[in-house]
């Protein structure tokens, strides 16, 4: 396995989309940022050496 990102995202499931939702915001540009990081570790993980 090569790792996992999770972040927090607007979450409607029943009672909370009553409420318009929790996690208003999300993801932001914080867990973008981070979710690129992210995916450039496993892109350069997996790059042949040379």
């Amino acid at each position: 396995m090569d790792g996992s990102f999770t972040c927090r995202a607007l979450d409607t499931w029943a009672p909370f989309g009553l409420l318009g939702g929790i996690n208003k915001h999300r993801p932001d540009a914080d867990d973008l940022s981070a979710a690129r990081a992210f995916a450039e570790r496993l892109r350069d993980r997996g790059a042949p050496s040379t």
